[in-house]
């Protein structure tokens, strides 16, 4: 995936990276693209495999010598004698390099793809506030800092960057609009709190009024504060429709917010997609031509 920081690294999108390989491109005295390389994970992974053949073989024979003794052991007996054979596990399939794994530094951003663990590896290379970039194919990481390359680099993600301003700007306004929406929604807490307490003030009146015992006076003091709760009662439930009008036109901006970050993140996934297309190229020419250096 790529991932774009300024300051803090704060990711943009996740996507799905292709292979590094280019076809036709080679490094001088390196091996074509095009032939199966093996890695030394995969050679590790062969090494397993032939020692686990070489163990399965001994097991066997083993287990033959050993059923061998047994069988001529329990033919007296008449007792029929089985020895379990362990196969050897199979070896993992060895990893190939799939992905697009490269660090870009500049002043004030750090661009990566693959593994965010390499970030350290990328700075420690760093002379100074030198612009930078990292990346590893074939199993061998580079650097390179030649300005024409880098310029490259830099214009191959230009897209994304933008892309990736304008979405920042859209949440921003998201953010913006949830902070009203949240101030609201306190607002329309403490009127439902006083609605809920006029109404048990109002069932408690209610309560009273309904005996027949009561002097006038006190009767007529029963209706009058029902009649003054009734009336706050009306007043809280315009309070909150007028709060609920704005909170529903806040709750459609958002919506529109929202279908806005979203297209762009479709956007911001296929310009990645083409920037990485375009690296790969040029990380390759670069190990043609040596500008990109094996790291040490």
């Amino acid at each position: 995936m790529m991932i774009m920081r300024n300051a803090l690294l704060r990711p943009i999108r996740p996507i799905a990276l292709a292979v590094l390989g280019i076809a036709g491109v080679a490094a001088p005295g390196r091996a074509d693209h095009h032939a199966p390389s093996v890695s030394c994970d995969q050679a590790d992974h062969a090494s397993a495999s032939s020692g686990g053949a070489s163990a399965s073989a001994s097991a066997s024979a083993s287990a033959t010598s050993a059923s061998a003794s047994a069988g001529g052991a329990s033919a007296s007996s008449g007792i029929a004698t089985s020895v379990p054979v362990t196969s050897a596990r199979p070896a993992r399939p060895a990893r190939s390099d799939r992905d697009l794994n490269y660090i870009y530094l500049t002043d004030d951003q750090t661009t990566i793809s693959g593994d965010s663990g390499d970030i350290d590896r990328a700075r420690r290379l760093r002379r100074g506030k030198e612009p930078l970039a990292w990346f590893r194919s074939g199993g061998q990481d580079y650097v390179i800092r030649d300005p024409a390359t880098l310029q490259q680099i830099d214009a191959a993600m230009k897209p994304v960057r933008e892309l990736g301003r304008q979405q920042g700007e859209l949440g921003k306004q998201q953010g913006e609009l949830g902070k009203q929406q949240g101030e609201l929604g306190a607002r329309m807490s403490v009127l439902g709190t006083r609605q809920g307490t006029l109404a048990v003030r109002e069932s408690a009146l209610a309560m009273r009024d309904q005996g027949d015992d009561h002097p006038p006076a006190e009767k007529e003091q029963l209706a009058r504060q029902r009649h003054e709760l009734r009336q706050q009662e009306r007043a809280l439930r315009k309070e909150m429709r007028a709060i609920e009008r704005p909170m529903h036109e806040l709750g459609q901006q958002m919506q529109v917010l929202g279908q806005q970050i979203q297209a762009l993140g479709q956007q911001i996934q296929a310009a990645s997609a083409r920037a990485e297309a375009e690296l790969r190229v040029v990380f390759q020419k670069a190990i043609a031509s040596g500008t990109a250096k094996p790291a040490a």
